[in-house]
């Protein structure tokens, strides 16, 4: 089963996360004319970051504004036409459409709200997939063997065949990471670092 874990924070500021599972490969067999699972074990790993920001007073106008000047005047003028405004008036216009915040900012990669201290927090979707946050420059992690031995799996086994040895690292990572109180963690990472 595919699991999301919390890991650490970049020295961006990013919040990194790592889906990880053991699975059984499916692919096209023409012999049987269907999906067919092998029964064969493979290791998968991927990670998300995401950017917290406080909603509480977001200025969605203004996050409009700044939209807009990356507009072409085609899609300026389209925009404006369906709205029925002018382009002054259009950062409002798209700004009072919002229930909020997260319908104008991609918040998909982790999209809880979090109270913290009467504030209302959110997380802006950054990278995904294959990214190596090892690059990044991790900054605080929630468990730095844990860490280690995601990342020592994903460059040896990612996409690839593997036995017991795998499958009991597996089990012991997600032991190591299920310890994690995810929520009480993020909220602390925010009040010290925003």
């Amino acid at each position: 089963m595919r699991r999301k874990y919390l890991l650490g924070a970049t020295a961006d500021r990013e919040i990194v996360f790592a889906e990880f599972e053991l699975k059984h490969p499916s692919y096209w067999s023409k012999e049987k004319g269907n999906w067919t699972d092998e029964d064969v074990l493979e290791f998968s790993a991927s990670f998300d970051c995401v950017r917290p920001f406080n909603g509480t007073d977001y200025d969605l106008e203004r996050y409009f504004e700044n939209w807009m000047d990356g507009l072409d005047k085609a899609d300026l003028y389209d925009l404006c036409e369906r709205n029925w405004c002018s382009p002054q008036d259009l950062p409002s216009k798209l700004a009072e459409e919002c229930y909020d915040v997260r319908d104008a900012l991609d918040c998909s990669l982790y999209p809880k709200e979090m109270r913290i201290d009467d504030e209302y927090w959110y997380f802006e979707s950054g990278s995904c997939g294959q990214c190596d946050t090892r690059k990044d420059g991790m900054d605080e992690y929630v468990n730095k063997e844990a860490y280690d031995l995601l990342h020592e799996l994903w460059d040896k086994y990612h996409l690839k065949q593997v036995g017991e040895e795998v499958f009991a690292q597996v089990e012991k990572l997600n032991e190591m990471l299920d310890e994690v109180d995810e929520e009480e963690w993020i909220a602390d990472y925010i009040r010290r670092n925003f």
